[in-house]
Order: C-alpha cells, then structure tokens, then sequence
C-alpha cells in the first residue's frame, strides 16, 4: 500500500500554520479534528481488515 507523504505533511504543517504563524488557535482546531477521524478510520479499517486476514489460510 502506498503511503501518501503529502498528507503526512500537511496536517502538523497546517496546525503549526494555523498556532504559529496566525495566532489563533480556533483555527487548529479543524486539522486537529480532521487528523484525528482520520487515524480513527485508518485504524478501524486496519483492524478489520487483520480480522478478515486471520480467517485466510494461506496456501504455498
């Protein structure tokens, strides 16, 4: 599976944008959202997925 480094890049880019630079911290507080349903999701979708892969019997 191909990881997409943009995205790693770009949400603690945007949360240090949004703290540092902008001087709100309201602002972080949707990339700091967003990141988190998303690692959720990935992590949900991660551990189905293993449940799914543990009823395979692999064949060589």
């Amino acid at each position: 599976m191909e990881t997409n480094y943009l995205t790693d890049i770009m949400l603690p880019l945007s949360l240090a944008i949004a703290s540092t630079l902008l001087h709100n911290n309201v602002i972080a507080i949707s990339p700091a959202i967003y990141s988190l349903i998303m690692f959720m999701t990935a992590g949900i979708i991660i551990a189905w997925a293993n449940l799914g892969l543990k009823k395979v019997e692999v064949v060589v």
